[in-house]
């Protein structure tokens, strides 16, 4: 009713289960193509009864579940105590092992990980991870890789992404966030509206569960803390109101600096008729120039495809007009979306070899990803052009999960092997 405090609860999905404290369904994040991702640990026994079958697992992992149509399915193995899924601004997901303390690059879901950890383990547990997006920090922190740490080190490390043709990784630079306080325990980060950083504190003297007894009166059950790091000498961002908004007015938010803007403005589309959401988002999509070469520009395009993908409304001349973006990975993840829409485009089998052939690897990867959506000569062919061309570690990788997908006519397989 407007207070900001919830008047009605739905229960969306049941049957995670909850018997390890430590390994219980974290980092709940909604992704660009519109499915809601967590993660959960090795010690725990999901049963889940969709409307179309029941859906058992016990894989340490990431999870997705479909909000339109309650599906649920596992999506990458990470573990045995995942914790953290991020999504920076041009699709591309990540996610961290609290109990190791390694990460990965998630190249493929649905059971099919990364060649290698996409930064160098330093310490661990990791609790959460997340992207920095602020304009109100300097331009050099914006969209770097931050790791909390509760024990062996206490405190909130950053790394820097750099791409090396297909191949990702993060190089750790200074942390954001020391602590000397031993009670000190970042749980988890996420950017305010006004663009400074909050970290929730479990601040707890006792957080194992082996090493003390589970009613070791030193454990702390009634205090937390909520910490909020700026930037000293630059102005705070001025928060951008979304609820209940006209469409226009979402629209624009697709222009803002921060990540967090723009998903939340996704989020709120989401809620919408989709006729009334895909009309005007096609009219305004209809009116951005992709051809200026404009970052902000191509953004705005980007979110504009992920509408549709999250409304579930394939758009294959929004699809081909992002896939001309300058900036290589915007042209990725158009090429990434393809492959879920997969034959629901008509002219995928252009796009894909357009995108085999790309001069970005990472583009060049993303087409040999998507291959095994599709069926026939053209998907085999697309991958056949990505082998002859130069290749890395993340792109060797790739090649070898789709050519074991694929299935094609045996000379094209010879051609392909």
């Amino acid at each position: 009713d407007g207070d900001d405090k919830a008047d009605v609860k739905i229960r969306m999905l049941q049957g995670i289960s909850a018997e390890d404290t430590h390994h219980t369904a974290n980092a709940l994040v909604i992704g660009p193509d519109g499915g809601l991702y967590f993660s959960h640990g090795v010690f725990h026994v999901d049963n889940h009864e969709t409307p179309t079958r029941t859906f058992r697992s016990t894989r340490s992992g990431v999870y997705r579940f479909d909000p339109r149509t309650f599906e649920i399915d596992f999506h990458f193995p990470i573990g045995p105590n995942p914790h953290g899924i991020v999504f920076d601004r041009y699709g591309y997901q990540f996610a961290s092992d609290g109990t190791s303390g390694t990460g990965n690059y998630i190249a493929i879901g649905k059971g099919v990980g990364a060649p290698k950890q996409w930064y160098t383990k330093r310490v661990l547990p990791v609790p959460a991870i997340g992207i920095l997006s602020s304009s109100h920090f300097p331009p050099q922190h914006e969209g770097n890789f931050l790791i909390c740490n509760a024990i062996g080190f206490l405190g909130v490390l950053q790394h820097e992404v750099n791409y090396n043709g297909a191949d990702i990784t993060a190089e750790e630079i200074e942390p954001i966030v020391v602590s000397s306080d031993p009670n000190f325990r970042p749980t988890d980060l996420e950017v305010g509206g006004d663009g400074a950083l909050y970290i929730s504190d479990w601040c707890n003297p006792i957080i194992g569960h082996m090493q003390h007894n589970i009613r070791d009166p030193s454990r702390d059950h009634s205090h937390g803390r909520v910490y909020r790091v700026t930037y000293e000498g630059r102005p705070l961002v001025k928060p951008v109101k979304l609820k209940d908004k006209p469409i226009p007015q979402l629209l624009a938010a697709f222009y803002a600096k921060e990540n967090g803007t723009r998903y939340r403005a996704r989020l709120e589309l989401s809620g919408r008729e989709t006729k009334d959401v895909t009309a005007a988002v096609t009219a305004y999509a209809d009116k951005i120039n992709i051809a200026s070469g404009n970052t902000d520009d191509e953004q705005a395009l980007l979110e504009c495809l992920w509408v549709f993908e999250e409304h579930r409304v394939p758009n294959e001349k929004l699809l081909t007009k992002v896939f001309q973006a300058k900036e290589a990975r915007v042209r990725a993840a158009a090429i990434r979306t393809l492959g879920h829409w997969g034959a629901k485009i008509a002219g995928w089998e252009s796009l894909l070899l357009k995108a085999a052939r790309d001069e970005s690897a990472l583009v060049r990867a993303e087409a040999v990803v998507a291959a095994p959506s599709f069926e026939g000569i053209a998907a085999a062919e697309a991958i056949f052009e990505a082998s002859i061309r130069p290749t890395d570690v993340q792109l060797e990788f790739v090649l070898r999960y789709a050519k074991g997908k694929i299935t094609v006519h045996k000379i094209v397989g010879d051609a392909i092997a």
